[in-house]
C-alpha cells in the first residue's frame, strides 16, 4: 500500500512539473519578457525626440533674442532686443513691439508696441512697417482719414520691400476710397502686382475689377503693375 502510495506521489509530481512552472517553461517566459524590454527600450531611443542642444549666446542681442524667443523664453528675449533695441539695432525695435503687443513676457500694450514699431519702421524694417501700418488702421476706423492716410503710407512702404499682404491691403485702400479717392485702374493695378508676387486672390481680384474697365484703362492697369514691379525692392 505504501509502494502505491508512493508511486502515485511520485507520479503526481512529475505531472506537476510539466505544467507551467517547469524550469524550461519558466526559462522561456524570462527570454520572452527580456526580449519584450529591449524592443521597448530600443523603439523608446529611435522614437523619443532628439534632446536639445544647450543655446550658446553670441553676444548679439538680436540673435540671442530670437533663440530666446523661438523656445518661448520670453523673458530673456525682452531683456536681449531691450538691450539691442537700447542700442539702436532696428530688428529688435521690431522685436521688442511684438513681445508688446502680443504680451509676451510683458503685459500687452498696444501703445508701447506702436511706439517700438514706429521706431523699427522709420529705419526701413518692412514687417515692423506692416504692423505699424495694421495698427493705425484700426484706430483709424472709417472715419478718420488722417489715420487712414498714415496707414497707407505705411502700407506702400512695407508693399514695396516685399510685404505681399501689404500690397493687397494698399489694393483694397484704392478699391474703397479709404482715405483717398476711389481709383479703380490703382486698386487693378496694386491687385496684379500683389497676385504677381504670390498673393493667392490677386489674380483674382485684378481681373474682376479689370472686367469693368474700359480698353484705355486697361492700358493704363498695365502700365501701373509694370511701374510697381520695378520698384518693388527698393523701398520708400
Amino acid at each position: 500500500m505504501s509502494e502505491r502510495r508512493d508511486g502515485y506521489e511520485r507520479r503526481s509530481g512529475e505531472r506537476r512539473s510539466a505544467g507551467w512552472l517547469h524550469p524550461s517553461v519558466l526559462t522561456t517566459i524570462g527570454a520572452l519578457v527580456l526580449a519584450i524590454a529591449g524592443v521597448i527600450f530600443v523603439l523608446s531611443v529611435v522614437l523619443s525626440p532628439p534632446a536639445e542642444a544647450p543655446y550658446r549666446a553670441t553676444g548679439e542681442p538680436y540673435a540671442d533674442g530670437l533663440a530666446a524667443y523661438q523656445r518661448t523664453n520670453y523673458e530673456t528675449a525682452l531683456a536681449q532686443w531691450t538691450k539691442g533695441a537700447t542700442a539702436g539695432e532696428k530688428r529688435s525695435m521690431k522685436g521688442l513691439g511684438d513681445l508688446y503687443r502680443l504680451g509676451q513676457g510683458v503685459p500687452a500694450d498696444q501703445g508701447l508696441a506702436m511706439e517700438w514699431y514706429g521706431k523699427a519702421a522709420g529705419q526701413g524694417v518692412p514687417e515692423a512697417q506692416f504692423e505699424l501700418a495694421k495698427q493705425i488702421d484700426a484706430r483709424a476706423g472709417n472715419t478718420e482719414r488722417v489715420l487712414m492716410d498714415q496707414a497707407l503710407y505705411w502700407f506702400k512702404n512695407a508693399a514695396l520691400q516685399y510685404v505681399v499682404e501689404a500690397q493687397y491691403i494698399v489694393a483694397t485702400f484704392h478699391e474703397r476710397g479709404r482715405g483717398i479717392r476711389v481709383d479703380l485702374v490703382e486698386a487693378a493695378a496694386w491687385y496684379g502686382f500683389a497676385g504677381s508676387q504670390g498673393h493667392p486672390q490677386g489674380a483674382a481680384e485684378r481681373a474682376r475689377l479689370v472686367a469693368g474697365l474700359t480698353e484705355q484703362q486697361r492700358v493704363f492697369v498695365e502700365q501701373r503693375e509694370r511701374e510697381l514691379v520695378a520698384n518693388v525692392g527698393r523701398g520708400r
